[in-house]
């Protein structure tokens, strides 16, 4: 994987929570399916812990994988008070690391899957959540559908005690070598901060032969979190249920 140097991540980590504000549809769905099938659940890339509090909020224990310091301070700041022990972060590289063993579910959102350049590592990874579910456990991963995009840059604005934070998006595609590099420039008072985020673009096709690889089973593909019919030129994301088979 490609990481950011640590020290670029202290103003993204303070800021992070507010610039996602908007998106909690992602956080009912996995509250869904825990719900379902149980704990506890890991959450690759899991930043300052949104989707693991919708196992915590269950009384679910929940691990999640984040790999900036600096994020995990803010995470665990925002969680350890309230939920103790059944909050656990680790820290690390998760195409390297080894996750916890017999998992109820496993959340892969917000393009952290593209973060991971190489296919092998992707394909590592993949086999790794498979086989650190309990047998009927699931997988939710979500990532753009680079196809539906329409415009290079957008700009958006978010609150946040520190001040109005304005985000601009600037996206260049490199279909060739199958990477997509995101720009992104935050505006905070007279502080302005850039940042570089290489991705993978996962071609539908590919990521199902990936998956049943591992070991999978594609459940449902949606192609947003209202559960809407997943179409490859208009559906804004590509969202997959994956399930390990009970035998």
């Amino acid at each position: 994987m490609t990481y950011l140097p640590k020290d670029d991540m202290t103003t993204l980590a303070t800021v992070f929570e507010y610039i996602y504000a908007f998106m909690n549809d992602d956080v009912e769905v996995v509250s869904e399916y825990v719900k379902k099938i149980g704990g506890p659940i890991c959450d690759l890339g899991c930043a300052t812990g949104r989707i693991m509090k919708a196992a915590l909020d269950q009384g679910i224990r929940a691990y999640g994988v984040e790999y900036y310091p600096e994020i995990i301070k803010i995470a665990e700041e925002k969680l350890k008070p309230k939920y103790g022990e059944l909050a656990q972060i680790i820290q690390g590289d998760y195409t390297q690391i080894e996750l916890p063993k017999n998992l109820g579910l496993i959340t892969s959102m917000m393009n952290t899957l593209t973060q991971v350049l190489d296919i092998n590592d992707r394909k590592r990874l993949l086999k790794n959540c498979h086989d650190s579910l309990k047998p009927g456990g699931y997988m939710i991963a979500s990532f753009l559908n680079v196809t539906s995009l329409d415009t290079d840059t957008t700009q958006r604005e978010a609150d946040s005690p520190f001040g109005k934070i304005y985000i601009t998006l600037t996206r260049k595609s490199d279909l060739e070598k199958e990477i997509l590099t995101w720009f992104m420039k935050l505006v905070i008072g007279e502080k302005e901060t850039n940042y570089e985020f290489p991705t993978s673009i996962i071609p539908h096709d590919v990521f199902c032969d990936e998956v049943k690889e591992a070991g999978f089973e594609i459940e449902s593909l949606w192609g947003d979190f209202d559960k809407s019919t997943y179409n490859n030129k208009e559906s804004f994301l590509q969202i997959y249920v994956l399930k390990k088979e009970i035998k």
